[in-house]
């Protein structure tokens, strides 16, 4: 995944969470969810993951999807309130975690949601 990101590394990685050659079946609301939970910012960089954003990256990554399959996938139920998920798209949405209020942007032609409180810039560095 490093050398992925790496090759990438001009792009935000919400953009690069979306190349179906690398992360087939990631759309849009499950790259947010995915940055959401791991604390990195949409805008962040690609090719400024350090080794162990990367490893957290990756983690996260299977988690969601591994949660997406057991909660929507076995009977398409809605995801629980504690996910980005529910809390994305309401007028006024407020994150989950921190309470704070969600942004919005496009990003990679995509339209993005985001806490500011918890997606800080620079916590890809590490």
């Amino acid at each position: 995944m490093a050398a992925f990101l790496r090759r990438r590394a001009r792009s935000p990685i919400k953009a690069v969470l979306l190349m179906q050659e690398r992360f087939p079946g990631i759309g849009n609301w499950m790259a947010d969810e995915v940055l959401w939970r791991a604390g990195f910012h949409p805008k962040a960089k690609a090719g400024a993951f350090g080794p162990l954003a990367v490893r957290r990256l990756h983690a996260t990554l299977r988690e969601v999807c591994r949660d997406a399959l057991r909660v929507i996938g076995e009977d398409w139920s809605d995801p629980p309130d504690s996910w980005l998920f529910n809390h994305r798209w309401e007028k006024g949405g407020r994150c989950p975690r921190t309470r704070g209020p969600l942004s919005h942007a496009t990003i990679g032609g995509r339209t993005t949601c985001w806490s500011p409180r918890r997606q800080v810039l620079g916590a890809e560095r590490r």
